[in-house]
């Protein structure tokens, strides 16, 4: 993770001649509505390919994310935007398309994953697939819109929700 990090992060495959992708939300404390301040969510995602596209510059343990990733740490109003690309599912597979997230929230001491985002109009994201979510975070299907060449989503984070073990916070 950078030293510093901000609320907004551009992954390297913005530039890229693909579909551009704009992923924004609000994180909240456990109660749904407070906002929360100085959360950092990682995200990783495959290419439009399916597939977690490396580079030279990776560190070995990155590669497996690939290097379309990054780290957004959520303003005073739990607020973060990611500016990406549109990930494809994997080849020859029957999950739809979808963005990894996990969360580090600052007095927990570990990290833990949430529901990927997935795209309501990805024809893989069945009512199977929606059924078989377990909802860590909150629900991670997010409807899908375009505005100019870029499509956009919505993803909310409630922290701790429907995650194991997730302790209490006084």
């Amino acid at each position: 993770m950078p030293a510093n990090v901000s609320a907004t992060d551009t992954s390297a495959a913005w530039d890229a001649a693909k579909q551009k992708l704009v992923v924004s939300g609000t994180i909240y404390e456990p109660d749904g509505k407070t906002p929360a301040p100085n959360i950092v969510l990682y995200y990783w995602q495959t290419n439009e390919n399916g597939a977690y596209a490396n580079s030279k510059e990776l560190a070995p343990a990155a590669r497996r994310h690939g290097y379309i990733r990054g780290w957004v740490k959520t303003d005073q109003n739990g607020q973060y935007t990611v500016y990406t690309t549109r990930p494809g599912s994997y080849p020859n597979g029957r999950n739809p398309a979808h963005i990894h997230l996990l969360i580090k929230e600052p007095d927990i001491p570990n990290e833990y994953y949430i529901d990927d985002v997935l795209f309501e109009d990805d024809p893989l994201l069945t009512e199977e697939v929606k059924n078989q979510l377990e909802n860590k975070g909150g629900n991670g299907v997010s409807k899908v819109w375009q505005e100019k060449d870029v499509q956009k989503v919505k993803r909310d984070v409630i922290l701790g929700k429907n995650i194991e073990n997730y302790p209490s916070k006084k």
